[in-house]
This record gives C-alpha cells, sequence and structure tokens, in this order.
C-alpha cells in the first residue's frame, strides 16, 4: 500500500471508524459493584489463597450478562476528614464514572462501612437507587460499632463517629429511619 493510500484509509477510519473501534463495548444488562469496608481498597476483596471475588464473578457463566465493577473510596487509615455522607457523594462520582449508572440493573455487595456508604448514597440519588436490584450486605454495622465508639477517642476521624454506637450517634439512626 502507497503512503498516499495508507493516508487516505486513515483519513477514512478516523472520519467513519468501524462500529466498537473506538468506542467502549455497549454495557451489559446488568453490573455486579463491590465496594470495599473501612480502610480498604480494592485488595479487600481477595482471598488468603489469591483468589480474587471480582475476578470470580466476572469468570463465572452464571453471570455472563452482568459487567462487574470494583469500586474505591478514600478511607484513611488515621485522621480521615470525610463524613459518610461526603464519602457517599465521592463513591456516587465514582460509580458515574465507571459508567455504572448506564447498566439497566445495578447490584451492590458491600462490607462494613461500604453497605452504610450504598444506603446513604442511594438515598442522595433516587433516580439511580431505581436501579439497583438489591444489596448484599454483610458486616455493615447498621446498629453502631463498639470498635469505632473506642478508636474516636483516639482518632478524630468524623466516620468514627458516623460508625459509634454511643447513644448521640444520629447519623445511623437517620439513616435507618429514610
Amino acid at each position: 500500500m502507497s503512503v498516499k493510500a495508507g493516508l487516505l484509509l486513515a483519513a477514512v477510519l478516523l472520519l467513519f471508524p468501524a462500529p466498537g473501534l473506538f468506542s467502549q463495548p455497549a454495557p451489559r444488562a446488568r453490573v455486579i459493584v463491590f465496594v470495599h469496608g473501612l480502610h480498604g481498597s480494592r485488595e479487600s476483596w481477595r482471598a488468603a489463597n489469591g483468589a480474587y471475588w471480582p475476578d470470580l464473578v466476572r469468570t463465572d457463566p452464571r453471570f455472563a450478562y452482568s459487567d462487574v465493577d470494583v469500586a474505591e473510596y478514600p478511607t484513611p487509615a488515621s485522621n480521615g476528614r470525610m463524613s459518610s455522607v461526603q464519602l457517599s457523594d465521592v463513591l456516587w462520582a465514582r460509580l458515574k464514572q465507571d459508567h455504572v449508572w448506564e447498566h439497566r440493573e445495578v447490584v451492590f455487595i458491600a462490607h462494613s462501612l461500604g453497605g452504610i456508604l450504598v444506603e446513604e448514597m442511594l438515598l442522595r440519588h433516587p433516580a439511580e437507587a431505581a436501579r439497583v436490584r438489591f444489596i448484599v450486605s454483610y458486616g455493615t454495622p447498621h446498629e453502631g460499632s463498639t470498635v469505632a465508639r473506642i478508636a474516636s477517642l483516639y482518632d478524630k476521624d468524623p466516620l468514627l463517629n458516623d460508625l459509634s454506637d454511643t447513644a448521640d450517634n444520629s447519623f445511623l439512626p437517620q439513616l435507618e429511619k429514610q
């Protein structure tokens, strides 16, 4: 092929690209979103034997019509500065960036604080909440955590107050009420 013909072909491809050549594939009908807990990360979903839960779901033929997303939000080991409400907004923005809300159905698998953030996020974004079919939430401290209360004596992270089991914690009872 001559240089001239190659340039012409390149121009045609740029003007009239083949379907899917420069775009992301269309999302599947459903997306399964993994949301870690307090002080977690993407690696929270890795088992002791090295198996990675999102990859197990992604490669299982029973989930062939599902995409998989691993959501992250910042939770420093100490002296965090964001409340649960602020982190739920961060989570929503990340999910929007990851095109999660473009799926017809959304399923959440959430651990600990991740379950609290998912609930808060969905209350704040009812249009997106309508796409959620179910939430698998485990280890989520809906009634508060003694560990968070004790840790809040040493660390002023707003999350610890939100997760505390003290009587003056208004965040969790309000979340439950909503």
